[in-house]
């Protein structure tokens, strides 16, 4: 008898990618779209970056976009992404196509719509060069000459440079070596939000898994989040302090001394106003002339003094 060969789910990768540009220039007033319907009905392109805030990207954007499409002025990115695909001559009449039809139907100039094709594995130079493909002076980076796709960048991730605004999308490349020097580099950036560096981790980790182990359930980028929150809550159930002293960087601890510094000021200050607030309410000065003296609302002043009123008649447990 036959045995079934067990089938793996079908992974939608473009989703993840879609997930990366959200949580990273997402979070710098640029809308992050998946799967958008270039018309009415389907098809949808699969990624869309809406810049509506500036008419440039502006300096925090750049970061944390890769080579290609920094360096272009469009308000409106379209982005195809092959994962596992090669380029063919159908990837790029659909990418033209999709262009075609998102800014016809958004009544857009040509100017402001820019679709890019971003290919985790390497084209072939033989069929880049049919379809007229040539890199540019940036690594990675290739532009046509021919007439209906020299308006199309295509961005080999493979071969984008290690600089660290390439890595978020270099981190999906084919090649292990690239894929993890781009994980290596999210890692080191110390000004990335927490949810960033736990997604491509958590990835990372995924992608690391031996070829040919079966996921039984289909992955999406909100349950890689999930998975992290996760991961996180294990380290602290079951490290100690000193192991977790030692998997903390240097970096990382001087964060949280002046992490913990800063709060302390803070609550120093609450603590000096509240005892001015009392102290003149105690001698009788109008919540008005109180409110002036120490830089606070009326309401905050009123809120204190309750909030001493409440204590104080609050029985304690041992009455």
């Amino acid at each position: 008898m036959t045995r079934r060969r067990r089938r793996h789910p079908q992974q939608q990768w473009h989703r993840f990618l879609a997930k990366g540009f959200e949580l990273s220039v997402g979070q710098t007033g640029v809308q992050v779209f998946a799967e958008v319907e270039v018309t009415q009905n389907p098809p949808k392109v699969d990624i869309l970056l809406l810049r509506r805030t500036s008419d440039r990207w502006t300096p925090e954007q750049l970061a944390l976009l890769p080579d290609g499409i920094r360096d272009c002025d469009a308000g409106h990115v379209l982005i195809e992404f092959k994962y596992t695909e090669s380029l063919t001559v159908d990837a790029l009449r659909q990418a033209v196509s999709y262009e075609y039809f998102y800014r016809t139907a958004n009544d857009l100039k040509p100017e402001a719509v820019k679709m890019f094709v971003l290919c985790a594995k390497t084209p072939n130079p033989e069929r880049l060069q049919n379809f007229g493909y040539e890199e540019s002076h940036l690594a990675g980076v290739h532009v046509s000459s021919h007439e209906l796709t020299g308006h199309i960048p295509l961005l080999a991730l493979n071969d984008l440079s290690d600089a660290p605004h390439n890595a978020f999308v270099k981190a999906f490349a084919s090649r292990p070596a690239q894929k993890a020097k781009a994980l290596a580099t999210i890692r080191t950036q110390s000004n990335l939000s927490d949810a960033l560096v736990t997604y491509f981790d958590v990835l990372g980790a995924i992608w690391s898994l031996p070829e040919g182990v079966i996921m039984d359930e289909i992955l999406t980028p909100e349950r890689v989040l999930e998975i992290g929150q996760e991961w996180k809550r294990i380290l602290l159930q079951h490290t100690s302090p000193d192991q977790l002293n030692e998997l903390l960087s240097p970096e990382y601890k001087q964060q949280l001394i002046n992490q913990g510094i800063e709060r302390g000021i803070e609550r120093g200050t609450e603590q000096k106003s509240r005892d001015i607030v009392l102290a003149m309410a105690a001698k009788g000065f109008d919540l008005a002339v109180i409110a002036d003296i120490t830089g606070l609302t009326v309401t905050q002043v009123q809120a204190l003094l309750q909030e001493k009123t409440t204590t104080s008649t609050t029985p304690s447990a041992h009455e």
